[in-house]
């Protein structure tokens, strides 16, 4: 069950991530509506946790099926889903923060794979691919996946 509540807060924190930068807005009473009022309706039954976690995906499913990524309906999208999640007790962290999360199990450090990346990136500036790619199958054996963006490498881990 950890294994597969972890999934669940990694697909809320890679919504986080969808369009810019926001930040969440506290909600005066009338502003409950659609999947805000289905959260709160569940709470209030009981405190029926699974009906509330349903309106969270909903909201999650909301922010990633939006038309326009960067429009407002994503925007409130992610401030519902934040407003959600800290009732909850979840999403207290950066998502950046969340996916380079700390190891226990002896994986990698933050600090380790930061410098394999400054490595991959120096190969990749010298041409030299064969030397990026084996640093990117070191990183993604020890369960590091690497997105090359216009801004950077930016990393998680998987799974």
């Amino acid at each position: 069950k950890i294994d597969e509540f972890k999934r669940v807060l990694d697909r809320w924190y890679r919504a986080l991530q969808v369009g810019p930068a926001f930040s969440a807005s506290p909600l005066e009473k009338n502003e409950l509506t659609g999947h805000l009022q289905a959260f709160w309706s569940a709470l209030h039954d009981d405190i029926n946790t699974p009906g509330a976690v349903a309106a969270v995906n909903q909201e999650v499913d909301l922010v990633f099926h939006a038309s326009d990524p960067d429009g407002a309906e994503v925007a409130q999208g992610k401030s519902n889903l934040l407003v959600m999640a800290r009732l909850l007790g979840v999403l207290q962290q950066d998502p950046d923060v969340w996916f380079k999360g700390a190891r226990s199990d002896g994986g990698l450090s933050a600090e380790a794979i930061e410098d394999l990346i400054d490595q991959r990136n120096a190969a990749r500036a010298a041409r030299d691919f064969a030397e990026a790619d084996r640093i990117r199958d070191e990183l993604s054996a020890q369960g590091v996946a690497l997105e090359d963006g216009p801004d950077g490498t930016r990393w998680k881990r998987a799974g």
